[in-house]
């Protein structure tokens, strides 16, 4: 059994991600490519690869049909697409194909087991979205989000043009209310034909009109007739015990420089002042007790005696225990018989 995991990061968007070891399996056989227009270290776990000469001229004219996109994101969703095309990947001839995100850290060796105990018989998984349902959610989203990595980069792409395309064909948001929407940072997929012409319907997609690459996953799926070939992981894409979701670094393709996280929390301009509240001291007339502020425990002291200085420190605890103990005896006797005046 053959596995490849798949990823690409072109530009500043985000970094490089090492991918531990993987383990699980009898027979498995794995290999981590990663494309990238930079140098990638092989101590990182991944080994980078490239695009044909001919794959990269079908990038360039798909490029030049659309001048507004940024080039770095469309090289990714080529990639993305065209997971059981590229030569680099399709001369492994490998059984199972996963992509994960530039954003998605796999943090898990048993991360290739869990794929593919979610593919059992099926042909592709796919994780459902945090909190979208339907495709026209996506694009009131995508356009009208207080994120500007999301507006900024989807606000010339014709993204009511592809939904109007959807509702023209049949396609309702009923089906993906029943279904679910589907978040494509991470997905496992089969190498056989059925997947293949997927894969080449999910690149027309994004040719015809927009780069907005899980927009249109809901729709494909009801087109062709998929649903027996999908499975839904019913866990978070964002929290997951075999991988990490990571902020990016900067949007410099966007003019956007601060660190995008999930989800986004406003904190406040100024520190926030901290209260202690005293703690309640208990007072009796014959113990004192000492209560701290911020209560530590207290470093503990390593004595280096010999054993006859240790002998005579355990005789003076039982004298004074003996000596306790006598006292105490004495007040119970004297409770129970009072001296007479």
């Amino acid at each position: 059994m053959k596995v490849v995991i798949v990823t690409a990061i072109y530009g500043t968007i985000d970094v490089v991600k090492p991918v531990p070891r993987q383990y699980g399996l009898e027979r498995l056989q794995y290999a981590c490519v990663i494309f990238s227009n930079r140098t990638i270290p092989r101590s990182s776990g991944w080994q980078q690869v490239g695009l044909t000469d001919s794959e990269e001229e079908e990038y360039d004219e798909v490029q030049r049909s659309k001048p507004m996109t940024n080039p770095e994101v469309l090289k990714a969703r080529y990639i993305k697409t065209n997971l059981l095309n590229i030569r680099s990947i399709k001369d492994k001839c490998v059984d199972f194909v996963i992509w994960i995100d530039g954003s998605i850290k796999v943090s898990s060796s048993y991360f290739v087991m869990w794929q593919l105990n979610m593919l059992q018989s099926k042909s592709v998984c796919f994780f459902k979205h945090n909190f979208l349902d339907t495709a026209l959610e996506e694009v009131v989203h995508s356009l009208r989000s207080d994120d500007p990595y999301l507006t900024r980069r989807y606000q010339h792409e014709p993204l009511r043009q592809q939904l109007q395309y959807f509702y023209s064909c049949g396609f309702t948001d009923d089906f993906s209310a029943q279904t679910g929407h589907i978040s494509s940072g991470i997905f496992g997929i089969r190498n056989n034909t059925e997947m293949i012409n997927f894969c080449n319907q999910w690149w027309k997609q994004i040719v015809q009109f927009s780069i907005h690459d899980q927009l249109c996953l809901g729709f494909l799926i009801w087109q062709m007739d998929l649903q027996s070939y999908v499975e839904f992981i019913r866990l978070s894409i964002t929290n997951s015990p075999y991988h990490q979701y990571i902020s990016h670094v900067c949007h410099s393709e966007h003019g956007v420089s601060r660190t995008r996280t999930a989800p986004r929390i406003q904190s406040h301009p100024h520190p926030q002042p901290q209260f202690h509240h005293p703690q309640p001291q208990f007072h009796h007339p014959r113990v004192r007790v000492s209560v701290r502020a911020n209560p530590q425990p207290r470093p503990r002291r390593v004595r280096n005696v010999s054993a006859r200085v240790l002998l005579r420190m355990q005789r003076h605890r039982q004298r004074l225990w003996y000596l306790h103990r006598q006292r105490r005896r004495r007040i119970r006797r004297h409770k129970r018989f009072p001296r007479l005046l």
